[in-house]
């Protein structure tokens, strides 16, 4: 569905869904690999939110292979000590890997 500009300024119902899902999926940047996290961004803008939202519970479900577990486990320690400052990254990265 195409939707105009007139819909958009409206608020058109898909836009605010599609709006809060990429917001909800921001949430988990920092858990996810990049390359899942662009896929569901992109199925949500081409107008599949139910697919992109099925889609996400899928992949926070799935099981990691270890490369990707620790590269989201380095991910996580890095955005943990950004937003919180004074905190170890070994722990921090320790904490990750047992998720």
């Amino acid at each position: 569905m195409i939707c105009t500009s007139e819909q958009v300024s409206q608020g058109h119902p898909d836009k605010k869904r599609m709006d809060s899902f990429i917001k909800e999926l921001k949430r988990y940047r920092h858990i996810l690999p990049k390359q899942t996290i662009s896929t569901l961004k992109g199925q949500a803008i081409s107008g599949n939110v139910e697919g992109a939202i099925k889609g996400l519970q899928t992949a926070l479900n799935k099981k990691q292979s270890n490369k990707d577990r620790f590269t989201n486990a380095h991910r996580g320690a890095r955005y943990i000590i950004k937003n919180y400052g004074d905190v170890d990254y070994r722990t921090q990265l320790s904490i990750n890997l047992r998720n």
